[in-house]
């Protein structure tokens, strides 16, 4: 992925599904942030992230979810994205576990 290969550090994961026909892999989810944002939000924010999901309404359907921060102008701040199928618990469960190991936390030191 260019992201990857061009912003070291950088998280980007994928999830798919084999197709029934066991030839062809269907797009899941996707987890999305830069390595720049992690270092910000680590350096710069205060211990909070406020998560929100809304729907994307496109022929494709699915769930945009968002972790933002507060920085110290007391603004947002972005830190991640993800694109998922649904929202519900399974999919915030894995955008949360996805979030706290991009940012190498386990989420005790964070509201």
């Amino acid at each position: 992925m260019l992201v990857m290969s061009t912003n070291h550090g950088s998280v980007v994961r994928v999830k798919g599904e084999l197709e029934q026909d066991g030839k062809s892999t269907r797009f899941v989810r996707v987890f999305y942030t830069l390595k720049a944002v992690i270092k910000g939000f680590k350096e710069g924010c205060r211990p909070f992230i406020g998560l929100d999901g809304c729907f994307l309404k496109t022929e494709y359907k699915g769930q945009l979810l968002s972790a933002v921060g507060r920085d110290a102008n007391n603004s947002f701040f972005p830190i991640a994205w993800a694109v998922v199928e649904i929202e519900n618990k399974e999919t915030w469960n894995w955008f949360m576990d996805q979030l706290l190991d991009a940012l190498g936390m386990d989420g005790n030191a964070i509201t």
